[in-house]
C-alpha cells in the first residue's frame, strides 16, 4: 500500500469532503477518517474538562471510519477506493492494538487481502474479455 500523497490529501480528499454539497464517497470519507485517526493516535488524549476537550480522539476518528464505510455495502460494492480505506483501517489497528488485541488488526487485513485478490482478478479478468480477438472464431451458418 502506499501513502496517501500531499497532493491527494488536499486536492482530492478534502476537496471532495468540503465541497457544497459533498462529493466524496464513502470509501473516500472512510479514508480521510483514517488518515485523521492515525495522524492522532499518538497524542495525549484529553482531559474532560481540558480546554481542547473538543479535540476528536484517534478513535472517534477510526470509529467514524468504520461507520462511513457501512453506509454502503462492502461485500458487494468492493472497489479499490474501498481497499484503500480499509487497509487503512487495518494500518491504524495494527498501531494502536495491545499484544493481546492484535489479532483483530490481522484478522481484518485478511479479510482486506481477500477483497483486494477478488477485485484484482475481477478487473483481470474483464480487461482479457474485452481485449480478445475474435478473428479465430469461425461462424458455421
Amino acid at each position: 500500500m502506499k501513502p496517501i500523497s500531499r497532493n491527494q490529501l488536499f486536492n482530492v480528499l478534502l476537496k471532495r469532503v468540503y465541497s457544497t454539497p459533498c462529493t466524496a464517497s464513502n470509501s473516500e470519507l472512510s479514508t480521510l477518517c483514517s488518515v485523521f485517526s492515525m495522524a492522532t493516535s499518538g497524542s495525549v488524549q484529553q482531559q474532560p474538562g481540558h480546554v481542547d476537550s473538543w479535540l476528536m480522539t484517534s478513535t472517534q476518528f477510526h470509529e467514524l471510519s468504520m461507520t462511513a464505510l457501512q453506509l454502503n455495502d462492502v461485500l458487494a460494492d468492493t472497489d479499490v477506493s474501498t481497499i484503500e480505506a480499509m487497509a487503512f483501517q487495518c494500518f491504524y489497528l495494527y498501531i494502536v492494538s495491545e499484544s493481546d488485541q492484535i489479532q483483530r488488526a490481522w484478522n481484518y487485513l485478511g479479510i482486506t487481502i481477500r477483497m483486494a485478490y477478488s477485485v484484482s482478478a475481477a478487473f483481470t479478468c474483464s480487461f482479457r474479455l474485452a481485449n480478445v480477438s475474435t478473428d479465430w472464431i469461425t461462424y458455421v451458418d
